[in-house]
């Protein structure tokens, strides 16, 4: 009974091994764990993010929200080793100065010292960038790309995810407009590909 049970919530043998591994507290987590965590989570992320978003003071109601989930290997896997982190842009008058969502969160992550943004999500409707083209999702400014370049907890490989706002206030993940990709693939994308690496 039990083992049927086991096999209904996850899966077979092999699938129980592989989920008792990964929640091991002993064992050290690796990159493709740390991707698979931020996978696992992205849906829950994103509704976090726009709640974030939300929040945000714009003039102009251009509203962006950026959520992280950041990785810090000292801390038990139980207790803090993976971790997410929010901000939102505010902008307030035309004349005042612009902060973006995307060092709100990340910053807020190397703050409490974690090591690593395994993936972070963009939240906004889109607009033009700076090259005069309207992307399906707003992806990061250029300020926000070379920030991204500078952060020390921001790898060529973490994983940026972009979206628009929630169609309705139940949208599953299928019916959210979205973008995946790495850090690295979106500095090819603005052909600012030495980006990728710090500098």
């Amino acid at each position: 009974m039990l083992a049927r049970l086991r096999r209904s919530l996850f899966g077979t043998d092999a699938d129980q091994r592989e989920a008792l591994r990964r929640f091991d507290p002993d064992l050290p987590t690796d990159r493709d764990e740390r991707e698979w965590r931020f996978l696992n989570a992205a849906y829950a992320l994103y509704w976090q993010t726009e709640r974030a978003r939300l929040r945000g003071r714009s003039y102009r109601n251009f509203c962006v929200g950026c959520g992280v989930y950041a990785y810090r290997p000292d801390l038990p896997l139980d207790d803090g080793r993976f971790r997410a982190f929010y901000g939102m842009n505010s902008k307030s008058a035309q004349d005042a100065r612009n902060i973006c969502a995307e060092p709100v969160a990340i910053d807020s992550a190397t703050a409490l010292g974690y090591t690593e943004a395994v993936g972070i999500i963009v939240i906004g409707n889109t607009q033009e960038d700076e090259h005069g083209n309207t992307p399906p999702t707003l992806r990061p400014c250029m300020h926000c790309r070379r920030f991204l370049r500078n952060s020390p907890i921001v790898k060529p490989e973490t994983l940026v995810v972009t979206a628009l706002p929630p169609p309705h206030p139940e949208a599953e993940w299928d019916e959210i407009t979205h973008e995946v990709r790495t850090v690295a693939d979106l500095m090819i994308l603005y052909g600012e590909y030495e980006l990728s690496a710090p500098g």
